[in-house]
């Protein structure tokens, strides 16, 4: 914009420079030839014209110039705000944006875990009172805890059993089970998982902590293999779980056997 108007500003001066260059040569006299009269008016546009080009040079300079100045006092000015930060507030910025972040990933696996863990146990069955099951994710060993309580209903006249799971899972568990397809075996949730030597070309094998079913609304650990054999079509059978990898190859063989009697 800055130039348009400069610009502008340059035609308003060609325009009076013609106007001064028609006045001088009209007040010259009758003595005046038009050949005269020609040369004289292309001497003095020829001078003014390198006036103005010159004014105009200069104005978009200095306009330049200003512009640069006003961009290395703002420069200038963000410099001195950082330097008037604190001693160590970037530090503690920095701590607070990964606390943050981890918070974050924390609620994602929670999400996915209790996902996951919906529908596949137990609940409290109350008619009037109670029966509700809270879910409650941890990050540490894997374990689940189940605690029990009576709740009443709005009129204090029933009661009725609910529970609360406490369940630990590690904290990259999308990463090393949900991602794996070992959420869910037999259904059972698994909490955990430890690849197991095996091989590889016809069968996986992982050491893993699950959660079973106990007496009523109560849940447990349970800790042994998860394993799964790949038949000779190269497609695999359904995972099982077992006690150990001997166990666990004894249990997919009689699958198989019964897949094949099945068939015939």
């Amino acid at each position: 914009m800055g130039r348009h108007s400069t610009l502008s500003v340059g035609q308003q001066m060609i325009e009076s420079a013609v106007k001064r260059a028609m006045q001088a040569v009209h007040f010259a006299g009758p003595s005046y030839t038009p050949t005269g009269y020609r040369s004289d008016l292309m001497d003095r546009w020829g001078a003014l014209r390198q006036e103005i080009e010159a004014d105009m040079s200069a104005r978009i300079t200095r306009g330049a110039v200003i512009r640069h100045n006003a961009r290395e006092r703002a420069r200038g000015e963000h410099v001195d705000v950082l330097a008037q930060r604190k001693p160590g507030e970037t530090v503690q910025r920095q701590a607070a944006g990964r606390a943050q972040r981890a918070e974050a990933a924390r609620q994602v696996v929670s999400l996915a875990v209790r996902t996951a863990f919906r529908g596949l146990y137990r609940t409290p069955g109350a008619k009037w009172a109670g029966g509700n099951q809270r879910v409650e994710v941890q990050f540490g060993a894997p374990s689940v805890v189940t605690e029990t309580f009576r709740e009443w209903s709005k009129n204090g006249k029933w009661s009725g059993m609910s529970c609360r799971q406490t369940i630990t899972v590690p904290m990259g568990w999308i990463a090393t089970v949900k991602d794996r397809g070992l959420a869910i075996v037999e259904g059972c949730l698994t909490l955990s998982v430890t690849p197991i030597a095996c091989d590889s070309a016809t069968e996986e094998c992982v050491a893993a902590t699950w959660i079973e079913q106990a007496a009523g609304v109560s849940l447990r650990a349970g800790s042994g293999v998860i394993y799964r054999r790949r038949a000779h079509a190269g497609a695999w059978y359904p995972r099982v779980h077992a006690a150990s990898l001997r166990a666990a190859r004894a249990v997919s063989t009689r699958q198989i056997a019964i897949a094949r009697a099945e068939v015939a």
